[in-house]
């Protein structure tokens, strides 16, 4: 489940076997998304997209870097290399509002 997950995952990434890239992140996020059949993320795409006012034909990890990055376009490609403390940045918003949308399906 998401919400088991995910604090899991925000405080001990190395227990997946992930560093603390946002790339590395997005990629267990989509492969846990995919192994509940597109359940578990189900809507997170749409939220981010409702809170940008557009892009809700993109990823997810797309929208989260823009809103994370909304001044430098060069940081909106989940592939590229950023420094430690924008890697830190893009982390902290992702489970922010990954927090913001399990609560969301709660209420």
């Amino acid at each position: 489940m998401l919400s088991e997950i995910v604090p899991l995952l925000r405080k001990y990434p190395g227990m997946f076997g992930l560093d603390n890239t946002f790339s590395s992140m997005a990629a267990f996020l989509r492969g846990f998304d995919v192994g509940t059949d597109h359940q578990a993320l189900d809507g997170f795409c749409e939220m981010l997209a409702d809170k940008i006012g557009d892009g809700a034909n993109m990823s997810w990890e797309y929208l989260v870097l823009r809103l994370a990055f909304p001044d430098n376009s060069q940081l909106w490609d989940k592939n590229r290399s950023r420094e430690n403390n924008e890697e830190g940045l893009a982390n902290d918003l992702l489970f922010d509002l990954l927090h913001e949308f399990i609560d969301s399906r709660v209420q």
